[in-house]
């Protein structure tokens, strides 16, 4: 199974998909914002106001994302591919010629749809990128990803929720090859 939290920073993704990846003993691949940026000598924050150094962060993100998401095979991770195209749109876009933004894209869109599930955490209360919030809603729903918003209640009421969407995902599934043998 391959499980994606997204959301933007501060809105608890880590913290829950190290919940579920306990849970469900599956292996967490962790945001490869921080490793990447440490490996660049690129702080994260501090590049959302230096087009350039964001566009060399967002580039290595998306490499190291998608390799670390194909190595698992089956894996929960804090940071999606929405993530990365939703960043783009927000830090990059304006920053690169069109043929750099058309083959970003292109490389996020191939990874889009590999996801089994999708979880939305809502921004906090405070202090939250709203644009980045309304870029990543709007990558997935412009890619009609299949994805569940979570509440902002706890944690164990998160986890519980997501176990309960992907119990009945499995169920769906099982219930379509089912159908599919019989025709």
């Amino acid at each position: 199974m391959r499980i994606g939290i997204t959301g933007v920073p501060g809105s608890g993704k880590t913290a829950l998909a190290a919940r579920l990846a306990g849970l469900m003993g599956l292996p967490l691949i962790k945001s490869q914002a921080r490793q990447v940026g440490d490996i660049l000598d690129i702080d994260p924050f501090v590049a959302r106001s230096d087009p350039v150094k964001m566009v060399e962060l967002q580039k290595a993100i998306l490499v190291s994302q998608t390799a670390m998401e194909e190595e698992c095979g089956s894996f929960i991770t804090d940071t999606t591919t929405v993530d990365c195209l939703a960043h783009w749109e927000v830090y990059c876009r304006d920053a690169v010629d069109r043929l750099t933004d058309e083959l970003y894209r292109k490389n996020c869109r191939e990874s889009l749809g590999r996801y089994d599930a999708l979880f939305y955490l809502p921004p906090p209360s405070c202090g939250a990128d709203l644009e980045l919030d309304r870029a990543i809603k709007k990558v997935l729903s412009e890619h009609n990803l299949p994805c569940k918003a979570l509440s902002r209640s706890g944690m164990a009421e998160q986890a519980v929720s997501v176990l309960a969407w992907l119990k009945s995902l499995t169920r769906e599934a099982a219930k379509k090859r089912s159908q599919e043998g019989v025709l």
